[in-house]
């Protein structure tokens, strides 16, 4: 799967959120083929990095999460993952742009 080539090419030189995001869209191919068992191992360690830590792009790495949450049923938990991504990039917008 090119999904696996990629990672596996880019797993030397991922660090951090970088490594965080790049299983959070193996996650989400995974998913979109209706593999939940595999997309489960990839993103269960997506919540556990920091969202708040000014980090970039990191809401693209827990966006996949809030769907497998839905996707299994877990409707209050998606819902409250996604509210957590909307407020902290709608802060750092706010910040950024002195509103």
């Amino acid at each position: 799967m090119l999904t696996d080539d990629s990672l596996q090419l880019l797993s030397n030189n991922l660090e951090g959120s970088m490594e965080s995001r790049a299983r959070a869209v193996k996650g989400l191919v995974h998913l979109s083929l209706g593999e939940l068992k595999s997309a489960e191992s990839l993103l269960e360690g997506v919540q556990d990095s920091n969202l708040e830590d000014n980090k970039e792009q990191m809401g693209n790495a827990y966006l996949p999460n809030g769907l497998f949450l839905h996707a299994t049923g877990n409707f209050s938990s998606a819902k409250g993952l996604c509210d957590r991504v909307l407020h902290v990039l709608s802060q750092k917008i706010l910040l950024k742009f002195h509103i």
